[in-house]
C-alpha cells in the first residue's frame, strides 16, 4: 500500500483535520491512537463496532500534532460549560467537535484520509515511501558516480605503476 501526501512539507496547504488521515481518538483504556473513522469526520461522533466507541475520549487529536486539537476541544468544552451555567443554550457537543475539525487551517502535514489504517500505520506507510526514495535517489547517484570513481581509480594505479617502474 503506498500513501499519498506529505509529512512536514515546506509547501503549506490549506485544509481541514476531518480530510486528514492523521485526525485520530485516543481509547481511554489503553491509550492508544485510533483512526477517527467516518461517522466522526461527518457529525463529530465516533461509530465503532461494539462498545469501542464507550472508551473513547471525544477530543479530536492530531497524530503528528501539527495542531493542538486537544487543547480546542478542552476550550470548547470550558466555553459549554460556561454557556450552561449562565443558563444560554448550549449546542450539542457533536457541533463544537465539527466545528474544530473542519476548520480551515494552513498546514504542511496534510496526508489524504483513507478508511481502515491507524494514524500510525498511515506514518509508516509514509516513512517507508520517503525511505525507497532516498534508497532509489542513492542508486541512481551510485550508477552515475561508481563508473567515474572506477575510471579515476584506475588512472591512480596506472600512475603509481609507471611510477614504480
Amino acid at each position: 500500500m503506498v500513501a499519498r501526501g506529505r509529512v512536514k512539507a515546506e509547501e503549506q496547504v490549506t485544509a481541514k483535520c476531518s480530510q486528514c488521515g492523521f485526525l485520530a481518538l485516543r481509547n481511554i483504556v489503553d491509550g492508544r491512537l485510533v483512526e477517527a473513522d467516518n461517522e466522526y469526520r461527518k457529525y463529530g461522533k465516533p461509530i465503532l463496532e461494539g462498545n469501542e466507541c464507550l472508551s473513547l475520549e471525544n477530543y479530536p487529536l492530531c497524530f503528528i500534532r501539527a495542531f493542538d486539537l486537544e487543547k480546542e476541544g478542552e476550550d470548547a468544552a470550558n466555553q459549554q460549560i460556561r454557556l450552561h451555567m449562565a443558563g444560554q443554550p448550549t449546542p450539542d457537543w457533536e457541533a463544537y467537535i465539527i466545528q474544530i475539525i473542519n476548520k480551515d487551517r494552513s498546514c504542511g502535514s496534510l496526508v489524504d484520509y483513507q478508511q481502515g489504517y491507524t494514524p500510525r500505520e498511515r506514518m509508516d506507510m509514509l516513512l517507508d515511501d520517503k525511505r525507497r526514495q532516498l534508497e532509489h535517489r542513492w542508486k541512481m547517484r551510485m550508477a552515475i558516480f561508481s563508473p567515474l570513481l572506477a575510471a579515476v581509480l584506475a588512472v591512480i594505479v596506472f600512475l603509481v605503476e609507471r611510477a614504480i617502474d
